[in-house]
């Protein structure tokens, strides 16, 4: 642990003191909603957070607008209600993909869900909820910017994590559509077994089905199922031991406000690079422990906790499963569409980084490793492949706006050609990117795609 990591775990422990302080101190009716919004904008780096929290204001104002149009038309209805969100985060999860501020995308397609769930059966405090959940979501990004830009205040690269990417809008993508129907599919199959099996849990199923949906489309198609047995032993064997037995041994506020501040400072001991795992944690502890002057402890909530988890991770991972390959072969080829889609994206605006090209090729290389050989023999061509596509990204990561448009849309164009597995024969493309290229075609050509394509029961 080094000094930097300290002082951002101090900032971001105050930061969550101050927002429970203020919440609690005013009797707001959910002062988890402040906490959770720094929560969700703590990014080490003050300008990306500041933007993030940015996104997170104007994605909760329009959701609040949809969720008041959505319930005051059709709460009477579950049919109308169900058609009415799934086509909403089928809207946002399809233009999260080609915008430039997904953030605010997934916060104004989760929300709607979220406050009909948390309203269903009392729909006369609908507008108390989204003004309170308005409110504190704005006072918890005030606190920590705050916090972030005057203690210690750190600058971000300008390809700081949570800064918006530059992503180029597209038309009609296929990919996109396929990738933007899993969260109205989960959400539609999580909402038909809660109108039919009636669990504990109520329309909470839903609604986590929703979320974490979304959330997977935002970090590109990954299997939320893989998910469940991390979030399980953070519940259980972080968050459960303080709500359930150091919570109920404080007898004053400032006790609370302490142990908030020692449970938020550890988790911010986490580095950068689990970023991610941080905000995780700290969005369970504030959500199931549910803070407020009206605090109550229930282990049944928590065993519905993770029910509820369960059913809806199900939910997404049957609709996964049934819309993207299983099979490591097809897995394989999926990520290799991937990641020339991605290098078209790229070549057309340099700006956006090739970042997300490492991670479409760690994919791809575990897909590959789970090939049996009696599918791709020994495996050389695709391992040929893996390694022309790595060094394609690292070419990628320093191409700069200077090469001229026009060899940049060659390049594109062909990019596009081999994310339909097809490498086209003439590259026309910029001389800086001739070798590479070339390479990766070669590989691309050696690789027996109709036999990883052959159907295998």
């Amino acid at each position: 642990m080094g000094v930097v990591e300290a002082r951002e775990a101090f900032k971001l422990a105050l930061s969550m003191v101050i927002a429970y302080w203020i919440a609690l101190s005013m009797d707001w009716a959910m002062p988890k909603y402040a906490a959770l919004a720094v929560a969700l904008i703590s990014l080490s780096p003050a300008r990306a957070s500041f933007m993030k929290g940015f996104l997170r204001v104007v994605g909760t104002t329009t959701a609040l607008a949809t969720a008041l149009a959505c319930i005051s038309l059709f709460s009477q209805d579950r049919v109308l209600t169900l058609a009415f969100l799934s086509l909403h985060l089928f809207i946002c999860a399809y233009a999260m993909q080609g915008s430039r501020f997904p953030y605010a995308w997934f916060v104004h397609g989760f929300l709607p869900g979220l406050i009909w769930s948390s309203t269903y059966g009392n729909v006369d405090s609908t507008f108390h909820f989204a003004t309170f959940r308005w409110l504190e979501t704005v006072v918890g990004v005030v606190i920590f910017t705050a916090v972030s830009t005057t203690i210690w205040p750190r600058r971000a690269p300008e390809d700081a994590p949570g800064a918006p990417a530059a992503r180029r809008p597209a038309g009609l993508d296929p990919h996109r559509l396929r990738l933007a129907l899993v969260p109205p599919l989960s959400f539609a199959a999580a909402f038909a077994f809660w109108v039919l099996a009636d669990p504990p849990t109520g329309p909470g199923v839903p609604n986590t089905a929703g979320i974490y949906s979304l959330l997977a489309v935002m970090a590109g198609g990954v299997p939320v199922v893989k998910l469940l047995i991390p979030l399980m032993i953070a519940l259980w064997a972080g968050v459960a031991p303080i709500y359930m037995f150091v919570m109920p041994m404080l007898d004053s506020g400032v006790g609370l406000l302490a142990v908030i501040f020692v449970v938020t400072f550890l988790f911010g001991l986490l580095p950068d690079q689990k970023a991610l795992l941080r905000t995780f944690l700290l969005a369970l502890f504030v959500t199931v422990t549910g803070i407020s002057n009206d605090q109550t402890y229930s282990f049944m909530a928590l065993l519905n906790t993770a029910m509820m988890f369960f059913l809806a991770f199900g939910a997404i991972g049957i609709v996964q499963m049934l819309m993207f390959p299983v099979r490591p072969e097809g897995a394989f080829r999926h990520e290799v569409r991937a990641f020339f889609r991605e290098c078209a994206r790229i070549v057309r605006r340099p700006s956006r980084g090739a970042g997300g090209l490492t991670m479409i090729l760690a994919r791809a290389e575990k897909a590959l490793g789970k090939i049996g050989d009696d599918v791709a023999g020994d495996g050389a061509s695709e391992h040929r492949l893996i390694d022309a596509m790595r060094a394609l990204a690292e070419r990628l990561d320093s191409l700069t706006d200077d090469v001229p448009e026009a060899l940049r849309s060659s390049a594109a164009s062909a990019f596009e050609s081999w994310s339909r597995l097809r490498p086209s024969s003439d590259l026309g493309v910029a001389h800086s990117l001739t070798p590479v290229m070339e390479d990766a075609r070669g590989a691309m050509r050696a690789v027996d795609w109709a036999r990883l394509s052959e159907p295998r029961f």
